[in-house]
């Protein structure tokens, strides 16, 4: 007797999923209706037309949606491979192709400014190379728009306007986000100490690194900051 029973929640329940999304399409495409003939109330002739329409096109509809869904895992899949074989030009196309689906996707984004970052390394002539650097920043800044705390688009776009762009203050924003959520993100430390070194900001320089020497537990990584550190009080102290 249970199975009879439990046979006929499930298709009870299926028939009120299936209610619940035609619904939603009503809805939807009443509001769309009411809007075009600026909020006037639709006639029973015509919500009767719009339901014949959705059982009709329904179908269809799921399955279009369903076959981009699908495209866009192609196109994120592909670029991923593009980019492990360091075929970045490639790797960024294929990105472009996924944004075009999922426009609000910030690892996306993430990614474009990654692959950009480094097709710009292969343009020897300063424009074309200037010109991906900028689209670079630019997908960073929109993976953060998207993601305020996205850890890898913060250093990523970080590195990049150090390293790239030359502008290592405009990096500081971003690396104290990092260390704000991460407070012994070593990378982080070090990249904020060498941006405050490169802004001749040399005693800040000074108290990141004996933070990163006081907080790491990697022997490698305290030695570096310990080196660093002893090469600006040689600096600041003329060796005395």
């Amino acid at each position: 007797m249970k199975k009879p029973l439990l046979f006929l929640a499930v298709i009870l329940f299926l028939l009120s999923a299936c209610k619940k999304e035609k619904d939603q399409y009503l809805d939807a495409v009443t509001e769309l209706e009411q809007s075009e003939y600026r909020g006037q109330e639709l006639s029973d002739k015509r919500i009767t037309e719009i339901k014949s329409a959705i059982k009709s096109y329904q179908e269809e509809v799921d399955k279009k949606v369903k076959a981009n869904e699908q495209l866009g895992i192609y196109y994120k899949m592909l670029a991923v491979r593009y980019m492990d074989g360091r075929m970045y030009e490639l790797a960024y196309k294929s990105l472009k192709e996924a944004i075009e689906i999922y426009p609000e996707n910030p690892i996306l984004f993430y990614l474009s400014g990654v692959s950009t970052a480094r097709v710009a390394k292969s343009r020897i002539e300063a424009a074309p190379r200037q010109e991906w650097l900028d689209r670079s920043e630019a997908f960073y800044i929109r993976a953060l728009e998207l993601d305020p705390i996205y850890i890898q688009a913060l250093y990523g776009l970080a590195v990049l306007l150090v390293f790239e762009l030359n502008r290592p203050p405009a990096a500081e924003p971003y690396l104290l986000r990092i260390l704000a959520r991460e407070k012994q993100n070593t990378d982080a430390m070090f990249l904020l100490a060498n941006v405050y070194y490169r802004s001749g900001r040399l005693e800040e320089a000074l108290e990141v690194y004996g933070n990163i020497i006081e907080t790491t537990k990697i022997k490698e990584r305290a030695r570096q900051a310990a080196e660093n550190k002893k090469k600006i009080e040689e600096e600041l102290h003329g060796g005395n």
